[in-house]
């Protein structure tokens, strides 16, 4: 049996990864297998910086001076086959993207795939992150923006040059290639999904920007909840002795 499919962007870090190896080492060594490979690669920087690093231990991977730059992309790959009586062959990849969804194959017995896929899966949602509705957010107001400051300067205080409009000009040109700039600019901002190997790793200000955007309205979340928390504790605090007095009457 054979199975494929993906899980929403996730938030990882290096205890995550530690985590992930130990499961997956887990539901392949019972039993011990005849044969097996296990590797685990990652991919660093971009262009002329990229790095791709591979090891067989995750332990190892971690020690590599390399890991001081944002992971774009962990890839775990695990085969094993096993002796008579089973003749059994188990196969399971996970691959992490900055920009795509959380990639999952597993094979094997069904009843082996439904175990791992309960407790991977189960495990990686609850790492699931909500970055896409923020990057699209991002995206809408890098466009939008310049471009309606541009139609209202247009209006209000228009700049012509050889009866040309220079704010008009500028709003449609922006209108036009602003979608690819900002597309650019929020995917960089907002990854889908993240892996932090330690401290060390450099981050981008972009993402940290991003990073630090997300902790500010998560703040202002949970100051709401508490805010309405409190407002109906007293709106119960005074209701209650009215209608105490009704019943009473």
């Amino acid at each position: 049996m054979e199975i494929q499919y993906t899980l929403p962007p996730v938030d990882l870090t290096k205890q995550d990864i530690e985590w992930l190896e130990r499961e997956i080492l887990d539901l392949f060594n019972d039993p011990e297998p005849a044969f097996k490979s296990f590797q685990v690669s990652v991919t660093v920087g971009k262009g002329s910086d990229k790095i791709e690093l591979e090891e067989t231990k995750v332990e190892r991977l971690l020690q590599s001076a390399f890991l001081r730059k944002m992971v774009n992309r962990l890839h775990f790959s695990y085969t094993a086959r096993y002796g008579e009586p089973s003749n059994e062959v188990r196969g399971l990849t996970l691959t992490f993207e900055a920009n795509s969804r959380t990639q999952v194959r597993l094979q094997g017995t069904e009843a082996w795939v439904h175990s791992a896929r309960d407790r991977i899966s189960t495990y990686l949602e609850g790492k699931a992150n909500h970055n896409l509705w923020l990057r699209r957010g991002a995206f809408f107001l890098i466009w939008l923006v310049p471009t309606a400051g541009f139609f209202f300067l247009a209006s209000v205080r228009p700049l012509v040059i050889n009866n040309t409009s220079v704010f008009a000009v500028a709003s449609v040109f922006w209108g036009l290639a602003g979608p690819i700039f900002s597309s650019s600019v929020s995917e960089k901002m907002y990854p889908l999904s993240t892996v932090t190997l330690g401290t060390q790793v450099q981050r981008p200000w972009y993402t940290a920007f991003g990073s630090s955007t997300i902790g500010c309205l998560d703040h202002c979340r949970r100051w709401g909840d508490i805010s309405h928390s409190t407002f109906s504790l007293k709106t119960s605090h005074h209701i209650a002795p009215f209608r105490f007095c009704l019943l009473d009457s």
